[in-house]
């Protein structure tokens, strides 16, 4: 309950922010395959954007998936905020 009291339209802002302008290069490399950055790595920033992360593993060997945020929802969002679409 005490994040609810919190809530300002600065810090929804902030969150809008962060989903609208992550960057997937901050979590993955790709070259030759795609390998993953360290979590411990991630700024408050990066970890904010992240909608998912979830492991399959099978005998055939596995998957590893990253999702983020949707950014046009967040950058739509942060538009209107800041009256860029006409009335």
């Amino acid at each position: 309950m005490a994040v609810v009291a919190e809530t300002t339209q600065e810090r929804i802002v902030k969150e809008l922010v962060r989903i609208g302008f992550s960057d997937m290069r901050r979590y993955a490399e790709v070259k030759n395959g795609v390998r993953f950055l360290p979590s411990a790595d991630w700024t408050d920033d990066d970890a904010a954007a992240v909608s998912e992360v979830s492991e399959t593993k099978t005998e055939a060997g596995g998957t590893v998936r990253l999702k983020l945020y949707d950014k046009l929802t967040a950058l739509d969002k942060l538009a209107q905020h800041l009256g860029m679409y006409p009335k």
